[in-house]
């Protein structure tokens, strides 16, 4: 049977008065609505909205949004909002790409993120086997409009394995956007260990320059000599300027595809290293008792022309620390339409999932949030998850 909006409020009203369970009612009601929403989904959904954040990361003026097979078919300018039967009108509000965390531990935190540790070089290691799909965080970040995650290995192994890049549907299930995700690499104190190699920087450097050079001889692990020859993405995070300069003489001016994750400390010497990573940089994630020095980093790398990508650290970090994170960089310079990027298309990049999302385009899949207002206006409120063009949150059938 199809259920109307209206219907479902009631339906969920009854519910609050019967139910005793408050965390088993938020849940229920979340699986009644993405479910009722589902059932909704029509082939085609048109939404005329206030404005729509562009792939620039402006915000246009009022928009009309088709959306057809679960894929963005147009998107249009409009004078003023369409009052015509099947038409979702937003006319207050503001739809943004779905937010991606690209630093993510998302449906594994609960494991402690252990990795193998016998050994600090281990590509073979793939998260996807750990990953609880159906895990409730899942959930929570989807009522952040966060649609999307890069969910990365444990950074305790100088190779750690490969990252997954994972989608977030309906009920807070998550599943693959693409096969194999960057194969990540660490430099830091977080590698170091007293019982196996590498128990020093330079250690660490050493394994990982030996591991690149086998793979660049076509000798060793599989996902070694792809990321060598430029056939594998990489993330590489490094902790401190010295790690910094070693993996850029490391990864820098060959094939390797490599990123960066690093919080910089002085920008403007560091900035020659960082040109040697493509794509953006991963900045950790920002809050409101980071240093000023700190939150000026993001607009001094877009000045210089890098773009920047915030990392969520969702589970651990608050729901809305993407939205944060980029709302306190803007505040200290940097400007909106590269903060609401780095929130948005930049970390789908990083994930090597661009193509599919992280912005509002035709032939894009519908994965979108509709917003009060400006996302960087922290005041603004998620009012509807849009996932694959299906409506799978609906914060007017949940309950405080």
């Amino acid at each position: 049977m199809r259920l109307d909006d209206r219907r479902m409020r009631r339906q969920g009203r009854r519910i609050l008065r019967t139910s005793r369970g408050g965390s088993r009612i938020v849940a229920a009601c979340l699986m009644a609505g993405a479910s009722c929403i589902a059932a909704h989904g029509a082939d085609r959904v048109t939404i005329a909205a206030g404005g729509v954040v562009l792939p620039d990361g402006t915000i246009g003026g009022a928009s009309t949004v088709v959306i057809e097979g679960g894929r963005f078919r147009e998107i249009s300018a409009a004078a003023s909002a369409p009052a015509a039967d099947g038409v979702v009108n937003h006319s207050g509000a503001v739809l943004c790409p779905g937010l991606i965390d690209a630093r993510s531990a998302l449906g594994v935190a609960s494991l402690g993120r252990h990795v193998e540790r016998s050994t600090a070089i281990a590509p073979e290691l793939s998260l996807r086997e750990a990953i609880d799909v159906r895990h409730r965080d899942f959930a929570a970040a989807l009522r952040s409009g966060v649609t999307a995650a890069l969910i990365l290995p444990a950074g305790n192994n100088v190779v750690g394995g490969t990252a997954q890049a994972v989608r977030i549907g309906a009920g807070g299930e998550a599943e693959w956007l693409r096969e194999d995700g960057p194969l990540v690499m660490t430099l830091g104190q977080s590698v170091l260990e007293f019982d196996r190699e590498p128990t020093s920087r330079i250690g660490a450097v050493t394994l990982l320059e030996s591991a690149l050079s086998q793979g660049k001889r076509g000798e060793g692990p599989a996902r070694m000599r792809a990321a060598a020859r430029g056939q594998l993405d990489v993330l590489m995070m490094c902790e401190a300027a010295e790690d910094l300069a070693a993996a850029a003489r490391l990864l820098g001016g060959g094939p390797i595809k490599a990123r960066l994750a690093y919080t910089p400390t002085d920008v403007e010497a560091e900035s020659a290293w960082m040109s040697s990573f493509e794509g953006p940089v991963v900045l950790d994630t920002m809050t409101f008792a980071t240093t000023p020095r700190v939150l000026r980093t993001a607009g001094l790398l877009a000045a210089g022309g890098k773009e920047v990508v915030f990392a969520g650290a969702l589970p651990y970090a608050t729901p809305d620390s993407l939205r944060i994170s980029a709302a306190l960089a803007a505040r200290y310079g940097l400007d909106a339409s590269s903060a609401r990027r780095a929130i948005t298309i930049n970390p789908a990049k990083v994930a090597g999932v661009a193509e599919r999302v992280g912005s509002i385009e035709k032939g894009k899949d519908a994965d979108f949030v509709v917003f009060s207002g400006d996302p960087l206006r922290l005041e603004s409120r998620v009012l509807e998850v849009y996932v694959k063009g299906v409506k799978v949150y609906d914060a007017a059938l949940q309950t405080e």
